[in-house]
């Protein structure tokens, strides 16, 4: 499917209805290439995609055609997408969230922020997952808004989402301390709010720890606002003292609070823990077995999100463990090498290690789709995994270099120049290199960059990628791709 479809997006226009009918088949793989194609083409294929979003009566075809809007980087691709986004189909629902943030359409912001709040969990954390690329300025007070919603997950995301697009600045204390007296069940009598942040304040400048005391007996007690409230007042001192001894005791009584067995303080403190900062406290909650399985997982995410490469030793044993935890500990890694990568422009030292570590990971990984999910995770790293990557494609077995090849493919066009150009020059016309030099070029020809297929077409015809060793690379590419 991918060759075929591809070769119709080079078509244009007139490829459409080709493409459109396709749709009808439901074979997974032609429907994902379809909307590839449909996107490339652009112009010519958004009507067509939005009609069949609106009336075609298959789920899946619905999520192709939302894929391929988002594709095809149209404006007038936006109103269609908004329509679907109260489709029955929470898969449709998810690749509308995606198709508007690739759109980058700031009307789509109110839609996004519903979507955090959908009836289906996997809605939600897909939605939270685009959010996190999304930075229209009225997202901000939309989702200080949800820090209050009746549902738990809610509220954990959007805090894990404030506390990474606002990070440790007075916006978020703001916005959480507005959510906690928004409501009824959590409403604080002003006289105590006017203690909890003299006691916070105290415990910041380090003039007072019987404050301490004062801040936790809130926090035990039975009465959810101030309890709440105290919390809160915790992740300040955690975030913003200078006094070891106090961002210490913080620091442990929002973990203790992470291991509570009502499931509204659990929340309350990953709230906190999202809003402080504290990637020690989040590491904690995830070794720790009394820790509720779903607060673990929320920690492995947030850890993603906002730890650091410290977290990577953490997380490396639910990788081996294999389960739904290898998974999210798997993109963790993936997500923190990433944010390390853009940091320093592809240069941390960190970012390669967090590379060097799923590499690592992934040569031993026996499940092939955690081992999909692992090379996923390291071409989400970026710029930083593509050396690493390179030399696992150099040390390979024969059997794992398409897997190395679809590693590099996933990273495109920023492991071409001067990446994966230098290092096939390097091997070309070496003796006793020239699978390795094919291999090159076959990796060169999967990220589907321009220059890379220019470069693979003008050389000779017995140094050309040969079509057998570019499918192999490609179904791998495919695996990845399926894990998304």
């Amino acid at each position: 499917a991918y060759t075929a479809e591809q070769a119709l997006a080079a078509i244009g226009g007139p490829a459409v209805p080709s493409l459109v009918q396709s749709l009808s088949t439901g074979d997974p793989q032609v429907l994902k290439w379809v909307s590839i194609a449909l996107g490339d083409i652009g112009y010519d294929a958004w009507k067509p995609a939005s009609r069949i979003l609106a009336e075609s009566p298959s789920a899946s075809t619905r999520a192709a055609a939302a894929k391929a809007l988002g594709g095809t980087g149209y404006a007038d691709a936006v109103k269609p997408l908004l329509d679907a986004a109260q489709d029955p189909s929470p898969p449709v629902r998810m690749a509308v969230a995606s198709a508007l943030v690739q759109l980058g359409d700031a009307r789509a912001t109110p839609t996004l922020v519903a979507l955090l709040q959908d009836r289906d969990a996997a809605v939600r954390a897909a939605t939270m997952d685009r959010l996190l690329e999304w930075y229209d300025p009225p997202t901000l007070p939309q989702l200080a808004g949800l820090l209050d919603a009746s549902d738990v997950d809610v509220r954990r995301r959007s805090a894990i989402l404030l506390a990474e697009h606002v990070g440790g600045q007075e916006e978020l204390q703001a916005a959480v301390a507005s959510a906690t007296t928004a409501g009824e069940a959590h409403s604080v009598p002003q006289r105590m709010m006017n203690d909890i942040a003299e006691w916070t304040d105290a415990l910041v400048a380090g003039t007072d720890a019987q404050a301490q005391g004062n801040l936790q007996r809130l926090a035990d007690g039975d009465d959810p606002g101030p309890r709440y409230a105290a919390v809160v007042g915790m992740s300040t001192v955690a975030r913003r003292t200078a006094v070891q001894g106090n961002r210490d005791w913080a620091v442990g009584e929002l973990g203790k609070r992470l291991k509570a067995k009502d499931p509204e303080l659990q929340t309350t403190a990953a709230v906190a823990v999202a809003r402080a900062r504290v990637p020690a406290v989040l590491e904690a909650a995830v070794k720790d077995a009394q820790v509720a399985q779903d607060v673990r997982q929320e920690s492995i995410k947030a850890l993603g999100l906002l730890g650091t490469n410290s977290s990577v030793p953490v997380l490396i044993p639910l990788c081996e463990a294999g389960g739904a935890g290898a998974a999210l500990a798997s993109a963790a890694i993936g997500n923190i090498g990433r944010r390390l990568s853009e940091e320093s422009e592809g240069r941390s030292p960190e970012a390669l290690e967090a590379a060097n570590t799923l590499i690592k990971l992934a040569r031993s990984a026996r499940d092939p789709i955690l081992k999909a999910e692992l090379g996923l995770s390291i071409a989400q790293i970026g710029e930083a995994a593509v050396t690493p990557a390179i030399d696992f494609l150099k040390g390979a077995e024969k059997s794992e270099r398409p897997f190395a090849a679809a590693i590099l493919g996933k990273l495109g066009n920023v492991a071409v120049d001067p990446y994966l150009l230098r290092a096939r020059n390097e091997v070309r016309g070496v003796e006793g290199q020239e699978e390795l030099s094919e291999w090159f070029a076959v990796t060169l020809w999967v990220t589907g960059d321009k220059m890379a297929r220019d470069y693979c077409q003008a050389l000779p015809d017995e140094e050309k990628p040969s079509p057998e060793k570019i499918g192999q690379a490609q179904a791998e590419l495919e695996k990845l791709l399926d894990v998304m």
